[in-house]
């Protein structure tokens, strides 16, 4: 398979959850509530990110950047940067805080994800 045959094999939107996934984990299913993947197609670090999280079972909210101006305008206010991938972190544990993380490099997201749900 050729790279351009490599990319769209791992564009594909995520698969469901593989049956033997434990139950009850809120990474299964829906895609997670208030995480979202900035990104773009061809870009190689947000493909190893959504193998990540295809590998840990979780389901991102994605914004490719490159089809959705809206989405890289988000980014661009909220992170400062139009870099990608960027996971873009609201924190539901404090519903007062209001806190919201930008967080870049795919290593580093790879990483936030392990710790959350691996």
């Amino acid at each position: 398979m050729d790279m351009k045959g490599l990319m769209k094999f791992f564009s594909k939107p995520h698969r469901p959850p593989r049956a033997d996934s434990p139950p009850g984990d809120e990474a299964r299913g829906e895609a997670v509530e208030g995480l979202r993947l900035y990104h773009f197609a061809s870009c190689p670090f947000c493909v190893k990110v959504r193998l990540a999280a295809r590998r840990l079972g979780v389901q991102l909210e994605e914004r490719n950047i490159r089809r959705d101006p809206g989405a890289r305008e988000e980014l661009l206010d909220g992170g400062g940067k139009t870099q990608v991938p960027c996971l873009r972190i609201e924190d539901n544990e404090v519903p007062q805080s209001g806190a919201t993380r930008w967080l870049y490099e795919s290593s580093d997201i790879i990483r936030y994800l392990e710790s959350r749900f691996g």
